[in-house]
């Protein structure tokens, strides 16, 4: 009887990461602006507590005022089409992608730009993607970038953190 187990244990598995939507937040976003805030934006979409997020075609640039804040624990997914999200200011130093609470991710097809400039006299401390992953958090934390370039940020181009300073 083992062998009947094991494709039940396999099927709740299954349906536990790859159910079908049951929350605004599964529902797919397109982001069709790139403008740094307001409707229809990438960090309206963070904010919304959407998921699923994909950068529409007619968006070539995301230019920011400020860091964008993923903080939910439910696996993200952000699918750009070689967009580039950039800081507004030759003087912006922050982290462009901060994924707070150790949540996996998967980013396609989009480049993290800073201001560049910055060098042993100005170290800066912007990151381009931060995933910080709390002490309590357990299991595996999956970070998948396919087509993703960072460059010109201050400190880390793509940090993951599990511990505290």
């Amino acid at each position: 009887m083992p062998s009947s187990k094991t494709p039940l244990g396999l099927a709740i598995c299954l349906s536990l990461s790859g159910g079908l939507p049951t929350s605004h937040a599964n529902q797919p976003v397109t982001v069709s602006s790139g403008a740094d805030s307001g409707a229809g934006t990438l960090r309206a979409a963070l904010d919304s507590g959407a998921t699923r997020i994909s950068i529409g075609p007619m968006v070539t640039e995301i230019t920011l005022d400020s860091g964008l804040v993923y903080a939910g624990t439910t696996p993200l997914r952000i699918f750009g089409q070689g967009q580039t999200v950039s800081v507004s200011s030759s003087d912006a130093d922050y982290t462009l992608l901060e994924i707070s609470n150790g949540a996996n991710v998967s980013i396609t097809g989009l480049d993290f730009v800073g201001a560049g400039g910055f060098d042993l006299d100005n170290p800066g401390t912007g990151k381009g993607i931060f995933v910080g992953v709390p002490a309590d958090r357990s299991g595996i934390v999956r970070v998948e970038l396919n087509d993703v370039a960072v460059r010109n940020v201050a400190n880390h181009g793509i940090h993951i953190s599990d511990c505290t300073l």
